[in-house]
């Protein structure tokens, strides 16, 4: 980026990390469909779709304001590993909040 600005790097910075919550909430709901066994688990099912639906519109308002899709963002395979290093650590799934 040739006119960078200080505060240009600080929006690309919170871009990546709101796409960084965006996919770890879109895997969290993927993951209840794939363990959907029937059980009570309706209300955490809800609220991982509302996370991915927020997360999703902050990272779309986000690159909107900056302008372009930003390059180098964090792959399914490389957040799953950094997933599960943080759920190996913390024995929980993170950002999973018990009601």
């Amino acid at each position: 980026m040739p006119c960078s600005t200080a505060s240009d790097a600080t929006l690309e910075h919170r871009t990546i990390e709101a796409h960084r919550h965006y996919l770890a909430a879109l895997m969290r709901v993927e993951a209840l469909d794939e363990a959907d066994d029937g059980s009570d688990g309706e209300r955490e099912r809800l609220d991982a779709e509302a996370a991915h639906l927020q997360t999703f519109a902050i990272l779309n308002l986000l690159l909107n304001e900056l302008g372009y899709v930003l390059k180098g963002l964090v792959t399914r395979s490389e957040l799953a590993m950094a997933l599960a290093c943080e759920v190996g650590s913390y024995g929980v799934y993170p950002g999973h909040l018990d009601s």
